[in-house]
């Protein structure tokens, strides 16, 4: 992606500005597993992004999100740590594996382009993204690694005159490929630092 960027430097040159890298954080206010709902849903979510203007309306984009997902965890173990709550899935069973309570974490890296609408000379600008992504969850000893498609619809608006930061809010959407089907939907609160100049 960042090659890519490169290559087309000169294109980037017609944009406003030639990249912004935002951080933010929010929550997960929709998850969906086909084989285990009650595994994950709900929980924090924190967001990188970066994108490079690509054109003055397309931008390039890659970044990461991390959800942890609260709900259930299997664990292979004999005994139940001090705070956990055990469900119990079969009876008699004191050597086998078990679910706990706890919080899981999926890590999903994304890369793909979004299209940006400046108003308000260039103060205000609302944006929508299409691409790709891959996740890693720690549910189930990774057997839920997955590829993804991902959207995302989003705004931001400048906070200074010069347009250097930005504050902004991302609702963005994976849907993974396959069977073992995962969607997540986090929405995240971000700030935002731009690079280049006018």
């Amino acid at each position: 992606m960042f090659f890519f960027a490169g290559a087309v430097t000169v294109f980037g040159q017609d944009a406003v500005h030639d990249s912004t890298l935002t951080m933010g954080v929010g929550g997960l206010p929709y998850s969906d597993s086909e084989y285990y709902p009650q595994l994950q849903k709900g929980g924090p979510a924190f967001t990188a992004n970066y994108d490079y203007r690509l054109l003055k309306y397309l931008a390039a984009e890659v970044g990461t999100d991390i959800l942890l997902p609260s709900g259930k965890a299997y664990v292979q173990s004999a005994s139940i740590l001090s705070g956990q709550n055990l469900i119990p899935s079969v009876s008699n069973c004191p050597s086998c594996t078990v679910l706990v309570s706890g919080t899981s974490r999926v890590s999903l890296l994304s890369y793909g382009f979004k299209g940006i609408l400046p108003l308000a000379n260039g103060r205000v600008e609302l944006f929508a993204g299409v691409g790709g992504a891959y996740g890693w969850n720690s549910v189930l000893g990774g057997s839920r690694d997955s590829a993804f498609g991902q959207a995302s619809l989003g705004g931001r608006l400048a906070l200074d005159r010069d347009h250097r930061l930005w504050l902004g809010a991302t609702l963005r959407g994976y849907d993974s490929f396959g069977s073992g089907h995962q969607a997540w939907a986090p929405l995240t609160f971000e700030l935002g630092i731009r690079f280049g100049h006018r």
